[in-house]
């Protein structure tokens, strides 16, 4: 509770160190005015309070906000009218509750079966096929490589100066 007279001569106070020749504006607890109402003039009011039972009101309202939801109650899911497209809003709705390894009822189970069916075999022999080219060609390139790499000692060997002159033309075409 804060003392009025109190409050109004330290404000009185801090006005006169602060502006000791203005007129100083009166304090905030100054300009409330207290309204006095005689025994008449006051009115009663009864509150009454209701106290519910937690585990009873939990039990009667429902508090997870289901009329906000947009998703469709599985009750009412019908597999005979299901089509493609609910297939994939499901999908995407459990993609990250759907385990990743498992025998049944997986990532792994889905990429394993739709592999099956869509000829993945097929893709990954071709690819196999590609891999072991890539790898001959790697081979031959090497090959291709060590031979001009020997090709170039046999010419330095056989004729040094003529290389020292070559190295010189190079220099020179960077400078």
């Amino acid at each position: 509770m804060i003392d009025k007279n109190k409050y109004n001569e330290e404000f009185q106070e801090e006005r006169k160190i602060n502006s000791p020749n203005k007129k100083l504006p009166i304090s905030p607890l100054e300009q409330i005015k207290p309204v006095v109402k005689s025994q008449s003039e006051r009115q009663f009011a009864n509150l009454n309070r209701q106290v519910f039972d937690k585990d009873k009101f939990n039990e009667t309202v429902d508090t997870n906000f289901t009329q906000l939801s947009t998703t469709p109650d599985p009750v009412f899911f019908d597999l005979d009218l299901a089509t493609l497209k609910d297939f994939w809003l499901l999908y995407d709705r459990f993609f990250y509750d759907i385990p990743k390894l498992g025998d049944l009822e997986s990532h792994e189970f889905l990429a394993k079966t739709s592999g099956e069916y869509a000829g993945a075999d097929l893709i990954a022999s071709e690819i196999q096929a590609l891999l072991d080219e890539i790898a001959e060609l790697r081979e031959e390139n090497l090959e291709l490589r060590q031979n001009n790499a020997t090709s170039i000692v046999d010419q330095i060997t056989q004729d040094p100066e003529a290389f020292e002159k070559m190295i010189n033309l190079a220099s020179d075409k960077n400078k």
